[in-house]
This record gives structure tokens, sequence and C-alpha cells, in this order.
């Protein structure tokens, strides 16, 4: 594979992966420090973790 495309997937993996920390992160503290409902704290972790990526 050229040395571009490597890049173009590690890129695509590292940011993947940041939306995924975001997600679950701000999930849990909304749904278990925050005592949100799961529906509300689960809503809310997506929509932030799409504003991230």
């Amino acid at each position: 594979m050229k040395k571009e495309t490597i890049t173009q997937i590690f890129r695509f993996a590292v940011i993947g992966s940041s939306g995924f920390l975001v997600d679950f992160g701000f999930y849990f503290l909304l749904s278990r420090v925050f005592s949100f409902g799961e529906i509300p704290a689960n809503l809310i972790s997506v929509a932030l973790a799409i504003v991230w990526n």
C-alpha cells in the first residue's frame, strides 16, 4: 500500500477511536455520575461525539 493510504487509514482510526471515547466517556459521566436516564445520556453523548468528529 502507498504511504498516503496507510496514513489515511491511521487518521481514520484515530478519529473514530476518539469519537468512541468521547461518546462512552460522556455517557458514563451522565448516566453514572450525574444520574441521567440512559436515553437522555445516550442522546447527549452521541451528539457530543458527532460534534467532536
